[in-house]
């Protein structure tokens, strides 16, 4: 399960870089953070195996992968987009 998030963070960072150098670091770090806000709140949302059997942790692991593209995404934007001169920092917002 653990592992599902961990394999899936360098396809984050090139889906998420692609879009941050394509329609700019504002709407990479947006997404990033969208995706994994979401899934963050479905998890604590997801019914137990008692209630839906195989769906539980089949729903698990795959919000666990939206979570791990959206860390991969979100470091490297964060860290590009933090590292901007102040004075061009309103350039970039």
């Amino acid at each position: 399960m653990f592992a599902a998030g961990f394999v899936t963070r360098p396809i984050g960072a090139l889906l998420l870089g692609h879009v941050g150098d394509t329609a700019g670091r504002r709407w990479g770090l947006l997404i990033s953070i969208t995706a994994m806000a979401i899934p963050t709140v479905l998890i604590g949302c997801l019914p137990t195996y008692a209630m839906i059997g195989y769906w539980a942790p089949a729903l698990l692991v795959l919000l666990r992968v939206v979570q791990g593209l959206a860390v991969g995404g979100e470091f490297g934007t964060a860290m590009v987009r933090g590292s901007a001169r102040p004075r061009r920092l309103a350039r970039h917002a």
